[in-house]
């Protein structure tokens, strides 16, 4: 990826406005992640758990799907997936790494048809999103 798309899916979800807005609210834990103080994970955690918290997992895997196939390859630096992909069809075992959560990860790595895939998940209760992200 050229950047992180954790920020980029918030955004998608809500609306830029709206994310904008809920990034004001939390402006001192954005400043402290800013600072090197807090971990760019933990300003994300606080995000996701204001943004997702009881949201159903049906609708969130749907809007996920919805951002894998229709925006993340914007947010990919073609070059490296090309590569990957010419490595892939040598035969060479191609794994993915992401921080991003599965949600949308894994429907855009199946996609390009790879299959070894370590990312991040958000943590369900009763069908419903708790806010918390499992690393």
């Amino acid at each position: 990826m050229k950047e992180d798309t954790t920020d980029v899916f918030f955004a998608y979800y809500c609306g830029q406005r709206r994310f904008n807005l809920i990034q004001v609210r939390y402006c001192v834990p954005f400043l402290l992640m800013k600072l090197g103080v807090l971990p760019k994970s933990s300003y994300q955690n606080i995000l996701f758990m204001h943004i997702f918290r009881g949201t159903s997992y049906r609708r969130f895997s749907g809007i996920c799907q919805d951002f894998a196939m229709q925006m993340l390859d914007h947010h990919v630096n073609i070059v490296r997936l090309h590569d990957l992909l010419s490595l892939q069809a040598q035969g060479t075992t191609v794994c993915i790494i992401s921080h991003g959560l599965s949600a949308w990860v894994k429907p855009w790595c199946s996609k390009y048809g790879f299959t070894n895939i370590s990312c991040n998940d958000s943590e369900v209760v009763n069908r419903r999103l708790t806010g918390r992200v499992l690393y």
